[in-house]
């Protein structure tokens, strides 16, 4: 995170920083950022995050299916998806790419599904 934030505000990117405390003392934090915000704890933090976020892109080691990485999480979820442990619009929240580009345009056009969940429930319920 440190890496990419670090990249991101040397190019003039806007970067926010949200770190916990005990992050700080322990000379974790990028402090050449021009707005760090310290925290208390990590769930503290990721309620920060949320609330300032339009959006999440996990990287590095998220959902950049580099040479395949996630393939059986994206098999497991198609599974849960067949067997109707989850609706196939949740299902289709995981964007998934081999390429950050790619990845980023899917973001940049993602529109969050309308999901029933009572349907969902009396689907199941009706099987």
């Amino acid at each position: 995170m440190y890496e990419i934030a670090r990249v991101v505000h040397e190019n003039g990117g806007e970067v926010i920083g949200v770190i916990p405390r005990g992050m700080v003392e322990r000379e974790l934090a990028y402090s050449d950022l021009p707005d760090l915000r310290i925290v208390a704890s990590m769930h503290e933090r990721k309620a920060m995050m949320a609330g300032l976020a339009d959006g999440f892109i996990a990287l590095p080691g998220g959902f950049l299916n580099t040479a395949g990485y996630f393939d059986k999480l994206l098999e497991f979820l198609n599974h849960a998806a067949a067997e109707r442990f989850i609706q196939a619009e949740h299902r289709a929240m995981v964007l998934v790419e081999k390429e950050p580009a790619s990845l980023l345009e899917k973001f940049d056009a993602y529109v969050p599904p309308d999901a029933d969940m009572a349907r969902w429930a009396l689907d199941l319920t009706n099987g």
